[in-house]
Formats: C-alpha cells, structure tokens, sequence
C-alpha cells in the first residue's frame, strides 16, 4: 500500500474527529496530505498553544467566578448582620420614643398648669399696678373735691313729725 491508496481510501472514508468542547477538528484526508511532518507539528504546537490560551482562559474564568462567589457570600453575610443591627436598633428605638411621649405628655401638663400660674400672677400684678395708678391719679382730685364741695345741710321738719 503506497501513499496514493491511502489517500483515496481516507477520501473516500471522508471522516471528520471534531472535539466541540475545545474546538479542534481535523479531516483523516489530512492524515494522507502532503504536508511534511514539520508542518503537521506546527499546526499541532499552534492548537496546543490555542488550547492552553483557552485553558489559561477558563481558569482566569473560574477564579473570577470563586471570587464573585466569595465577595457575594461576605455581602450575604453583612446584609444579615445589617438586619439585626436594624431590628435591634427598631427595637432600642421604640422604648425611647414610648418613654420621649410619656414625658412629653408630663411636661404638657406641667407646662399648662405653669401657664395657668404664670398667668394669674400677671393679671394680680397687672391689676394691682393699675389701681394703683388709678388710685394715684384720683387720690389728688378726691381730696379737692371733698374740699370744693359744698355740702348741703339737712332740714328737719318739725311739722312732719
């Protein structure tokens, strides 16, 4: 058998050996061809080199991927500690606010009873201040008018008794 039936018989066969998953493929014709065999080991070393660029590819993939899986595992677990640290917070939250209201409620009360203080002791003092400008102003006049006024004496009939 020579290098001609070889070739026929591998033509005729004209099978492809396909690896998808790397992408490689290669006819058995080629087998026969007349490529010398340093040809056939370059394009070797070039598919070598390709397979171990998409290697190089896939592990830089998966590393990135292992770190993503980290980073959203650390983020998973802060987001939990975020929540607790909300739910307690909430928590410390409400008991000032009940405790900010009943004391709000006690200084309303304070503040309207001091209102209503406040407010009588104006009005004594108010009213005490203007009687006795009133008193002051009128005093003078009083004192002259008692003076100035004549004052009428009473007759008393005999005949009406």
């Amino acid at each position: 058998m020579n290098k001609t039936d070889v070739k026929r018989i591998l033509s005729s066969v004209a099978a492809n050996l396909q690896v998808s998953a790397l992408g490689v493929s290669f006819s058995l014709a080629d087998l026969g061809s007349s490529e010398t065999v340093d040809e056939r080991i370059a394009r070797l070393d070039k598919i070598k080199a390709d397979l171990e660029a998409a290697i190089g590819a896939v592990e830089e993939l998966q590393g990135d991927a292992n770190a993503s899986k980290l980073q959203l595992d650390q983020m998973r677990q802060d987001v939990a500690a975020l929540q607790q640290d909300k739910t307690t917070a909430e928590r410390l939250l409400k008991l000032p606010e009940e405790s900010f209201a009943r004391l709000l409620d006690r200084a309303t009360r304070r503040g309207q009873v001091k209102g209503i203080i406040v407010g009588v002791i104006i009005g004594l003092v108010t009213g005490c201040i203007s009687s006795y400008a009133v008193w002051s102003f009128t005093k003078d006049t009083e004192a002259k008018s008692a003076l100035s006024v004549p004052v009428k004496p009473t007759h008393i009939d005999s005949s009406t008794k």
